[in-house]
Order: C-alpha cells, then sequence, then structure tokens
C-alpha cells in the first residue's frame, strides 16, 4: 500500500512536541523533545521503540490525556485540547468493569451519547461485538473471558464510538506469543475492514512489520526524539520469511535496540 503523501491526506500532525514532567515538585524530567511528524488519513502507523522512550506519552498527549509542555499536535487541522470521541483509545491492560458483561463493557461508551435510543447502542454494540469475532460471548463476563478476548472486547468499545483515529499503546505486550499473533492478524483483518487511521505503539519489531504501512522509531533514551521512519511496501498478509520482511527487520535492527 502506497502512503499518501500531500498535505490534503494529513489526518494527525505532530509539531515539535515536547514534554517535560516535574517530580516532587522541582526534578524536571524530559520525556519528549520536538517532536514532530504526520500521521496520513486511512494509515496504519507504528511508533516502534523500546521501552521509557516516550512513545506512550506521545499516545497519551494525542489522545488528549495530556498536554504537551511545547509545540502542538493537530487532528484534521484543529488543535487537541483534551480528550475525544473522534480518538479511540486501547490500552495494554484491559480496563473492563469486572461487574459488566461484554455487551455492557462495550455499550459503556455508547451510554454516553444521549442522540442514540437503548435499542440503537444495543444493535451498534453488537455490530462491534460481531466485528471483533466475539458473537455469541454477549452475556460472558471478563472472569469467564481469555486474554485476547478481553481485548477483543476492548477493541470492540473502542470502534463503537465511531472514531476517526484509533490508538493502541501495546495492546497485545500481556499476551502469550500465539495469542499475540492471532490479535496481530485480527487487528489487521478489522483495519482492512474499516480502513481507520491507526496509530499503534510497540515495541516488537515483528508486530511493526506485520501490521504497519509505515514505522517511525524512537530514540532508546529520554528524552524520547523520533530517529527514523520506513515504509513497508509489502503485501498483506506478510510472512516473516520473506526476504524483503527480513531485510527491512534487519536494517531496523542495526539502527536500534529492540525487543526481538
Amino acid at each position: 500500500m502506497n502512503t499518501p503523501t500531500h498535505a490534503a491526506n494529513v489526518k494527525i500532525a505532530c509539531d515539535a512536541v515536547s514534554m517535560t514532567f516535574i517530580q516532587k515538585g522541582v526534578q524536571r524530567v524530559p520525556v519528549l523533545r520536538d517532536v514532530s511528524m504526520e500521521v496520513f488519513d486511512q494509515e496504519f502507523l507504528v511508533i516502534l521503540g523500546p521501552g521509557q522512550c516516550g512513545k506512550t506519552t506521545l499516545l497519551r498527549i494525542i489522545a488528549g490525556l495530556e498536554t504537551p509542555s511545547s509545540g502542538e499536535i493537530r487532528l484534521d487541522g484543529a488543535p487537541i485540547d483534551g480528550p475525544g470521541t473522534d480518538r479511540g483509545l486501547v490500552f495494554q491492560s484491559y480496563m473492563l468493569f469486572p461487574w459488566k458483561t461484554v455487551l455492557g463493557n462495550v455499550t459503556v461508551g455508547l451510554d454516553m451519547n444521549p442522540a442514540l435510543t437503548p435499542e440503537e447502542r444495543r444493535v451498534e454494540a453488537k455490530r462491534c461485538i460481531d466485528l471483533v469475532g466475539l458473537s455469541g460471548f454477549e452475556k460472558y463476563y471478563p472472569h469467564q473471558l481469555s486474554g485476547g478476548m478481553k481485548q477483543r472486547v476492548g477493541l470492540a468499545r473502542a470502534f463503537s464510538m465511531q472514531p476517526k483515529v484509533m490508538l493502541m499503546d501495546e495492546p497485545f505486550g500481556q499476551l502469550d506469543a500465539q495469542t499475540r499473533f492471532f490479535m496481530e492478524q485480527e487487528t489487521e483483518r478489522i483495519w482492512l475492514s474499516q480502513k481507520r487511521t491507526t496509530l499503534f505503539v510497540t515495541n516488537n519489531i515483528d508486530e511493526a512489520l506485520l501490521l504497519g504501512d509505515r514505522i517511525v522509531t524512537m530514540e532508546g533514551k529520554l528524552p524520547g526524539q523520533v530517529k527514523a521512519s520506513y515504509r513497508v511496501d509489502l503485501p498483506r498478509p506478510r510472512d516473516p520469511m520473506d526476504i524483503r520482511f527480513l531485510q527491512l527487520r534487519q536494517e531496523i535492527t542495526d539502527a536500534q535496540e529492540l525487543t526481538l
């Protein structure tokens, strides 16, 4: 897939974003420094970097959960100044309400939309549950689900709000290797069916290469800075044994310390 390159297709623009946390009122901890990047409409962009490089902080700023110390982030040309339903966020932790069923967890966001009737909320929730492959599990509670199924509930809840952008913060980091690979395949399937702009954070190079149209790497230390950008011009679904996959994997590995 070719990545759009002209300004009209820019969905998210980060302009010289820096972030410094203040600890105990005096200690200044620089987390991001002059991060500038763009995410294009319908693009699956992966931010790749080791732990403690600021990538999650950047995602939280885009989500509106943090305010940058300097710089600006724009969505469709408008500055982001707080959380909004135009951005769906999926965390590494499952963030499910244990006392609610699958259907109840998915409808949490929809319940805040007064324009929808209870029946419309139920229909939309069931549509999203079907989208993530959980039809038949609507009445199950989180303790009855596997880790992969719990994360699908989180995906369904995020999709139910019809966001312009999906923000995914290492969503499969807690899963075993087999389940993680299956969820990567499912994420690709859903993205291909929806073509929703997606920003995905990971520290795993294989995951980045399997999913991304483009990979932006970050420096392996604080404050986080953009290091390089790589186009992934490989057909989907991708074969990890493909020589081009392996060559790009080696190129990125040579340039950066990563979890392989």
